[in-house]
C-alpha cells in the first residue's frame, strides 16, 4: 500500500512474508536493506513501513 502525502512525498507500507527460518536479526538487516534500498531508489518516499507477516 502506498499513500501519497503530497506529489514528492509518499508513505509505502509493506507487509512482507519471510522465509520461515530466519531469525530475528536476520529479518531486522533484511528489512534495513529493502528500506534502504527503496529510499535510495524512490528519493520522493520518505516513510517506508516494512511489517513481517
Amino acid at each position: 500500500m502506498a499513500s501519497y502525502q503530497s506529489p514528492e512525498d509518499v508513505i509505502l507500507v509493506l507487509i512482507i512474508d519471510f522465509k520461515d527460518d530466519l531469525d530475528t536479526e536476520e529479518i531486522t538487516m533484511a528489512i534495513t536493506r529493502i528500506r534502504t534500498s527503496i529510499k535510495n531508489e524512490f528519493k520522493f518516499t520518505h516513510y517506508v513501513i516494512i511489517q513481517p507477516e
